[in-house]
Order: C-alpha cells, then sequence, then structure tokens
C-alpha cells in the first residue's frame, strides 16, 4: 500500500484554489512534467555534451509513454517525486557538502519519498556518482540519507499507519513468486517495445503470463537477454576506452555506470517481485526513462568518438529532429485519447478488445453518462471473459438501472460469494463489498422483498462490517418501513454511535418519535468513474406526503413531495421525475454541490437553460439568497429558480407554461420548506 501524503496536499491546496475545474490541475501538471525535463536535462549535462544532453531531454519531454503522467491528473506524483530526485542528486555533485546542502538533500528525498516511493532511486544514484569520481567522505550522506529513510518509515507506519499490504484483487498480485518472476520478459518487453515504438499504448493492463509458452515467455526473454547483452557490450566498450585513455570522454565509464544503476533501481520495482496494482503502468516507466535515455548517449558518444565527421554530424541531427516531430505528433494523438473516460477506453479497446477492465470500466463510464443499455453488452463482455467481484458487481448496477432487478439480484449476489471466496480482500475490496451488500439490499427493496434485505443487512453485511454506520443506518430505515420498530431503534442507535452525522441525527428523531408512522420508502444509486460503485444513502420520507433525498458525494439533503421520485444521474445531478410518468420526461432537475466562491454572477448549472434572458425577480425565502430567472424560447419558457446558502447551490429549473399552475408553485414551496427543514 503507498502512503503519500504530498500529493494529498498538493490536490486538496489545487482544490482550494480551482475547485473541481481540471484546468488549473493540467496546467500545472505541464508545468511540473516541463520543469522535470529541465532537471533531466541538467543532470544530462554532467554526463553528456551539450548539444546530446538537449537533445535526450527533448525526447523525456516529448515522448508519448510519459503522456499518461502528464494528461492523468492522479499521475502527478510522478512529475513531482521527479523534481525532488532531479534536484536532490544535483545538491550532492559538489566535492565539498555543506551542512546546508546536507539538510537540503536530506529535505528533498524525504519529500520525494512522500510523494512516491520510487524516489528512492536518488540514494543508489547518488552513491555512484560520487563514489566513481571519488568526490570526497560518503559517510555524512550516508546519515542523511538514513535520517530521510528513518523519518519517512516513522510517518508511514507510526502517523499512516500504512503497512505492506498488497493488492490481493489484482490478478498479478494473485501468482506466487517464481509464477511472478515467469512475467518479468514480457513486462520488460513492453516497456521496451513502448519505448521504440510507442504506437499500441494502453491503459489498464492487468494481463498476466500463466505458462511458458513460446509467444508470451521464450519471445519475450530472447528479447530481454539480447537487451541485456547490448547492455553489457557498452559497458565493456566504454570501460576499454576509459583505460586506453580515450582524449575524448576519460569518464565515460563512470556514465555508463551511474546511467546504469539509474535505469537497474528504476526498473526493478516494476518486474513485481512484490506485486503492484497493475501489472504494467506507461506512468511507471517515468524514472527508468531517464536512466535509458543516459545510457543512449553514452552509446551515442562511443559511436561519435570513432564514425564523427561533419556529414555523419548533419546527418545525426537530421535524424534527431525527424524522431522528436515523430513522438511529437504521437504524443499529441495520445493526449488527444485521454480527453476523457469514453474516448480513451474506446480507442484501447480497439487495440485490446479482450481486456477485461478495460470493457468493466467502459461500463462504469458509459453508467456514469446514464447509459445502461450501452454499458450492458461491456459489463457482460467483462465478466464472461474474466468473471470477478468488481465486474460482477458492475454488471448488477447495469442491471439495476435498467429496471432488472431480478437479474441484479442474481448477479449481485454472484459478485459476494466471488468476494467471499477471495483469500484475502484488500481494504478497497471491502469498501466496494459494502457497497454491494447495499446495492442487493436495494434490489430486494425494489422486489418488494423488504424482509429479504433486513435479513441481507443484519445476519450477513454486518456480520462482515460491524462498524459501518451506512449499514446500521439502511437497516434502521428498512425496519423502520416493515414495522419492525425495536430493530429500526436499535440500528439507528448504533449508527449515532458510530457517526455524528446530523443526518443520522434526523433519521434517530424521526424513528423513535414516529414508530407507527407508514414511511415511503426508496434508495437510489449511481456509480462513480473509479470502478466502484458511488450508492447514495438511503432515501426514507419523514411524512406521507414527502420523501427525504440524501446524497453524501453530494453534500446535501432534501425532501420532495411523493408524487416524484428522484434518480441519481451523476454525482452532482439528481432528477426529480413524475412517479407515474410513463415516458419518464424530466419535469424538475435539483442540483446542488459545494461551490467555493460562487456568487450572484458566478453561478454554475449542470443543465443547459436555452432561451433568450427575460428578467430576473428577487425573491425572500428564509435562510437564502433566492432569486427567480425566466427564459423564452420558441416551445415554452423555462423558470429557473436558484437558492443559494454559503457555498450551497441549489438550482431547480421548471420547463412549463408561461404561468406557473397552482400545483407547480405548491411543489416549490414544498421544496422550499424542506429544504429548510432538512438543513
Amino acid at each position: 500500500m503507498f502512503y503519500r501524503p504530498l500529493p494529498a496536499v498538493f490536490f486538496a491546496t489545487l482544490y482550494e484554489i480551482s475547485g473541481d475545474h481540471a484546468f488549473l490541475y493540467h496546467l500545472i501538471q505541464l508545468v511540473l512534467h516541463c520543469l522535470a525535463a529541465y532537471l533531466v536535462f541538467r543532470l544530462f549535462r554532467l554526463f553528456l555534451p551539450h548539444f546530446l544532453a538537449i537533445i535526450l531531454a527533448l525526447v523525456f519531454l516529448l515522448h508519448p509513454i510519459n503522456v499518461e503522467s502528464v494528461a492523468n491528473i492522479a499521475a502527478t506524483t510522478s512529475s513531482l517525486s521527479m523534481i525532488f530526485v532531479t534536484s536532490c542528486f544535483l545538491l550532492t555533485v559538489k566535492r565539498q557538502l555543506s551542512p546546508a546542502r546536507l539538510v537540503g538533500v536530506g529535505t528533498l528525498l524525504l519529500m520525494g519519498l512522500l510523494t512516491k516511493e520510487s524516489a528512492a532511486i536518488a540514494i543508489p544514484a547518488i552513491i555512484v556518482y560520487r563514489y566513481s569520481r571519488g568526490l570526497g567522505n560518503l559517510r555524512p550522506l550516508i546519515f542523511t540519507f538514513l535520517a530521510a529513510v528513518m523519518s519517512y518509515l516513522f510517518l508511514r507506519l507510526a502517523v499512516g499507519q500504512v503497512d505492506g499490504a498488497t493488492y490481493s484483487w489484482v490478478p498479478i498480485a494473485q501468482l506466487s513468486f517464481l509464477e511472478r518472476l515467469v512475467n518479468i520478459p514480457a513486462i520488460l518487453t513492453y516497456y521496451f517495445a513502448n519505448l521504440v515504438l510507442p504506437i499500441q499504448l494502453v491503459t489498464l493492463q492487468f494481463w498476466v503470463v500463466r505458462s511458458l509458452d513460446v509467444v508470451h515467455f521464450f519471445i519475450p526473454l530472447g528479447i530481454a537477454i539480447v537487451l541485456v547483452g547490448v547492455l553489457l557490450h557498452i559497458g565493456v566498450i566504454a570501460r576499454k576506452r576509459e583505460t586506453t585513455g580515450s582524449h575524448q570522454n576519460p569518464k565515460l565509464f563512470q556514465s555508463y555506470l551511474f546511467f546504469t544503476v539509474w535505469t537497474i533501481a528504476g526498473l526493478v520495482p516494476l518486474l513485481q517481485l512484490v506485486p503492484l496494482d497493475m501489472t504494467v503502468a506507461d506512468r511507471w516507466f517515468y524514472f527508468p526513462l531517464v536512466g535509458i535515455l543516459g545510457l543512449v548517449g553514452v552509446a551515442c558518444q562511443l559511436v561519435a568518438s570513432r564514425w564523427m565527421n561533419t556529414r555523419v554530424r548533419a546527418a545525426a541531427i537530421a535524424f534527431a529532429c525527424i524522431i522528436l516531430l515523430l513522438l511529437s505528433i504521437r504524443t499529441f494523438t495520445r493526449a488527444a485519447e485521454w480527453n476523457n473516460e469514453l474516448v480513451l477506453y474506446g480507442h484501447d479497446l480497439l487495440v485490446d478488445p479482450n481486456n477485461t477492465q478495460l470493457l468493466d470500466s467502459m461500463a462504469v463510464a458509459l453508467l456514469n453518462e446514464n447509459r445502461p443499455r450501452d454499458a450492458l453488452s461491456y459489463a457482460l463482455k467483462s465478466t464472461v471473459q474474466s468473471p470477478g467481484f468488481l465486474n460482477q458487481s458492475h454488471l448488477g448496477t447495469v442491471y439495476y438501472n435498467l429496471g432488472q432487478y431480478k437479474d441484479a439480484v442474481r448477479v449481485y449476489r454472484k459478485a459476494i460469494s466471488y468476494a467471499m471466496n477471495a483469500e484475502s480482500p484488500s481494504q478497497r475490496l471491502g469498501w466496494v463489498l459494502e457497497k454491494t451488500y447495499i446495492d442487493l439490499a436495494s434490489a430486494y427493496l425494489k422486489e418488494n422483498r423488504p424482509h429479504d434485505a433486513v435479513g441481507l443487512i443484519s445476519k450477513e453485511a454486518l456480520v462482515k462490517f460491524p462498524n459501518s454506520s451506512t449499514l446500521y443506518v439502511f437497516l434502521a430505515l428498512t425496519a423502520y418501513q416493515v414495522g419492525d420498530q425495536p430493530t429500526a431503534v436499535d440500528a439507528i442507535i448504533h449508527a449515532r454511535n458510530l457517526s455524528k452525522d446530523t443526518r443520522i441525527e434526523q433519521y434517530y428523531h424521526t424513528i423513535t418519535n414516529h414508530p407507527s408512522l407508514e414511511q415511503d420508502y426508496d434508495i437510489e444509486q449511481g456509480v462513480s468513474s473509479d470502478s466502484a460503485r458511488n450508492v447514495t444513502a438511503p432515501t426514507a420520507s419523514v411524512s406521507p406526503s414527502l420523501r427525504l433525498f440524501v446524497s453524501r458525494e453530494m453534500n446535501i439533503s432534501f425532501t420532495y413531495p411523493a408524487f416524484l421520485r428522484a434518480r441519481q444521474l451523476q454525482t452532482n445531478v439528481v432528477v426529480l421525475e413524475e412517479d407515474n410518468d410513463s415516458n419518464n420526461d424530466v419535469k424538475y432537475f435539483v442540483y446542488a454541490t459545494t461551490y467555493p466562491g460562487a456568487n450572484k454572477k458566478q453561478l454554475y448549472m449542470p443543465f443547459k437553460v436555452v432561451g433568450r434572458f427575460v428578467k430576473e425577480t428577487p425573491l425572500q425565502v428564509a435562510g437564502f439568497q433566492a432569486r427567480m430567472q425566466l427564459f423564452t424560447a420558441a416551445a415554452n419558457d423555462t423558470h429557473l429558480l436558484l437558492l443559494k446558502r454559503d457555498d450551497q447551490l441549489i438550482a431547480i429549473r421548471f420547463p412549463l407554461s408561461k404561468v406557473l399552475d397552482k400545483k407547480t408553485k405548491e411543489t416549490m414551496t414544498t421544496i422550499i420548506a424542506s429544504i429548510n427543514t432538512s438543513r
């Protein structure tokens, strides 16, 4: 498991500045990558001629294999860590290291480790560099490294309490150590192939090699042996040139040794000796790429010392420019593929159509777009190819969103059985399993089987997750619906003891103060983009004519009339529809989200209002800044009610006739009053 507090601070700071708008994140990520490339150039310049260092640094900057590290916001850790590592190294190149420099080295190394564990590559790189160059006593540096590493371990184990647990749900982690060794040739071949010819780049790769066949083992093994042979040959030649006193670069072997150590130190963590959360990933190659490019620079110097003349130099420059142009074009196209999940997964499935994780992720992405019918084929194919807990659970959600609750119950049951059969479910698997129990119980309720839902939560889910306030709330409301008052009271008291959430207090007072009230109970759910369901909290009415919608993701709760039903389209959009409307035409939109800095002139809408703005009318609504906007269009008029309190914004759209009818006015009054009450 990772312990990376600095990226969390980094993203939290950006969120305070930019909110959930992605532009600033991507801009800063691009700037960080450019800064990392500049520092890599400074590192190359210590070993290579100026022009060659520029070319290789540009290759690092423009190579398509780094697109994931720049386009994927979550992968910002790569460039941040590279900045810390290269800065740390550049502080150690002088012979004399003052106490201030040693403190700087230790601080940068610690910051690198707290950003990404691969920053440990700085330790062997610095030791080899200073030892090979004879730059003074290594003892102060070693003590500095020990202090940084011990500080990291203390923060990780004592403060973060993060142990070394692995991702047991990942296929590569389910193999034994010897079985993982069989995968090393294929892993090395993958990275080398995409370094030389980065055409078929694919994300979410969980493949494993399970047998010693020709295609997946012996051919990659032969390629790996050739690569190691080439590496050793370069070292032998560099050593010979150094011992013969070549005047071109008497320290060529030292450069070779440094970049070899950097490459090996960067590649070893990728070889699955300790299983990671995927088999291969482009973003992991960020560090090894520097060492390999350095070795290419050493090889170029060896060739140049014997063959270089004016004509060859011109041809080499032209060739380098062509390579940089081709890399730029491929990087541009790959970056475009990272535009959104549907584009990325759609492209990658063309390259790897049988990738189970890609198929499952495509289904989840389509669910996020409220396209369950399109998601069904991808979810089915994923479960047919490689059935497991996650994709079975997502298939259940597809059936749930299609209204096929019987199939949803069947598939959710199958998903839970997969989770139970796992030898040691990881923490993430457990978190999703808890949500799957809620999903299954929701499907039971849709099938009018509330007693089965109560039994599932009380006898299975809470046995597995005894400290889950969400499960206790669900049990309380479900038992309350079927008239099991003792179970409902006991469950809501447990939930109240586990969590101080104000909504639980509201449920507590409702259940304990209205024991005979018949509840109109409903559960709604949605799917998040990280391949794990994001299920809203249970919804229950507080009176026979009202329902209560609660969403932890949206940080909102509101009540609405019983003749409507709530459906969460996305993590920030809730649709209110007529309960008995067969064609499901949307009659109302209700939206809420935290939006720091929002003001009257800067309000983000989840929907587009078509028409010409006519007027804006201030309204008197207790506890809110409120106003009504009227837009006119060719077909009809749109009334937009905006309610704002602190940094909470609620928008209600009424695409009705020009004159608001009595029922609509009553609905608006009820919603506004109930929002005030629930707050």
